[in-house]
């Protein structure tokens, strides 16, 4: 395990980390979806945010395909991704 990956697993074990990097990638979005997340629910169990109306999540994950090895197409950060997904 990588040090960035090790990083990247304790951010996402302690709620309040978690929570503030999911808030941090919300904060990134386009104004139109940004606003769909002015009311949302944090499932800190599942890693995501889940937007007031249901439709859209920020799912954070260690990298885009996880149960793959790091590569250069499935990089590895210190504080894992974020991405937007139809609920």
């Amino acid at each position: 395990m990588s040090i960035s990956e090790k990083k990247a697993l304790q951010l996402s074990e302690n709620r309040k980390n978690l929570r503030c990097r999911l808030l941090a990638a919300k904060s990134c979005l386009k104004a139109d979806y940004r606003t769909l997340f002015s009311t949302y629910a944090f499932e800190y169990k599942k890693k995501r945010l889940v937007s007031g109306c249901g439709k859209y999540i920020l799912q954070w994950k260690l990298r885009v395909s996880p149960e793959h090895p790091i590569s250069y197409e499935n990089q590895q950060t210190s504080i894992g991704i974020v991405t937007l997904n139809a609920h």
